[in-house]
């Protein structure tokens, strides 16, 4: 059946095809083994002409474990034959504890595919096939396998579906009857069943490209508008003491001067941070500067025993407020270790 190596080129394999002796009815995406003192690599066969077989090279055996990749070729002189029940439980897995069954082979009749869950899930993984192939059925059924295995302990997953056409209801809906630990929302802007949840998208969250879309803003002047209508969202969506609320005909001379003086002081500290951060983000290492202009000295170092002003005791309290709801910002902690000297300012300690 497979004679001498013809070609040799990065990937692919080119075999003398011998028909005489023992012969393999189909030999389309069948895995073959080429071997000699060194290694043992596997191949699959690509396509059939008249004299000779092309084997795309997959990987390679290294003890009992299978390598993915095609670091290493065969040599002219390898020796090939088709693939033993052994090698081809290492690479369609087994049914053990650590594995999770993905389906039935289509090339090796009676055998199943397992995969190690870590492996799978740690990984990217895509599904390709046309319109109506199941796609979408092979993933529910891989996701339903995970919570059905009793040897999985999944109570810390948690997995979210950007399901367009809603798909996915009908296969996870039940899933608290597996176990009442798990736990399945439906989030969708039309709800139709009593257990759908209505999805809101809080408008902080967006950003300026997203607003500019959603508002089809075009000419630049527009933006302009967006990019400042961005900064004051997040102080005028919030809902608690520090906000000072205007109704028509009232201004805000009837505010406490102490709550004037600390929303004052908290849009600087914030504006101040946030340039900081943005001047990062832009690859610059300038350092922002704000300054406070007091109307006495003695509210900024008074008289009290640790010689700090009313002033500086209300800055410190609001500072780390602000510090602690910035540093809950992933994109801020992950600037912080990049540039933990010019952002050292946000340090608890």
């Amino acid at each position: 059946m497979f004679g001498k190596i013809l070609n040799i080129t990065d990937s692919t394999v080119e075999v003398e095809l011998v028909k005489t002796g023992e012969i393999i009815p189909n030999l389309m995406n069948l895995y073959v083994v080429f071997f000699d003192d060194n290694s043992k690599l596997l191949g699959e066969v690509h396509s059939i002409k008249d004299n000779s077989i092309c084997i795309d090279l997959k990987g390679e055996f290294v003890g009992e474990k299978f390598i993915a990749g095609t670091i290493k070729k065969p040599t002219l002189s390898s020796k090939i034959r088709v693939i033993n029940e052994e090698e081809l439980n290492v690479i369609l897995g087994t049914n053990n504890e650590e594995n999770i069954y993905i389906g039935k082979s289509p090339i090796y009749p009676g055998k199943n595919v397992y995969s190690n869950i870590n492996d799978l899930f740690s990984n990217h993984l895509a599904i390709f096939g046309n319109s109506g192939s199941g796609k979408s059925c092979s993933v529910s059924r891989i996701i339903q396998n995970v919570f059905l295995n009793k040897n999985f302990l999944t109570y810390n997953a948690n997995l979210f579906f950007f399901d367009a056409y809603g798909e996915y209801k009908n296969a996870f809906k039940s899933l608290s009857s597996i176990n009442p630990n798990y736990q399945y929302k439906f989030l969708t802007t039309s709800p139709q069943d009593p257990t759908d949840a209505k999805l809101t998208i809080p408008i902080y969250l967006l950003s300026i490209d997203d607003l500019a879309l959603l508002l089809e803003a075009t000419d630049h002047q527009q933006i302009t508008i967006i990019e400042r209508m961005y900064k004051l969202v997040r102080i005028f969506s919030r809902n608690d003491d520090t906000i000072l609320y205007l109704e028509q005909g009232k201004s805000n001379d009837e505010a406490s001067p102490e709550l004037s003086l600390e929303m004052q002081m908290r849009l600087a500290i914030k504006a101040h941070l946030n340039k900081q951060i943005e001047i990062l983000e832009s690859g610059n290492h300038i350092k922002a500067l704000a300054l406070f202009f007091v109307d006495s000295v003695a509210k900024v170092r008074g008289d009290s025993e640790d010689g700090r002003g009313e002033y500086l005791v209300m800055f410190d309290r609001i500072f780390n407020e602000v510090r602690q709801e910035l540093m809950m910002r992933l994109d801020v902690q992950a600037l912080y270790k990049k540039y933990p000297e010019e952002l050292a300012i946000l340090d608890e300690s």
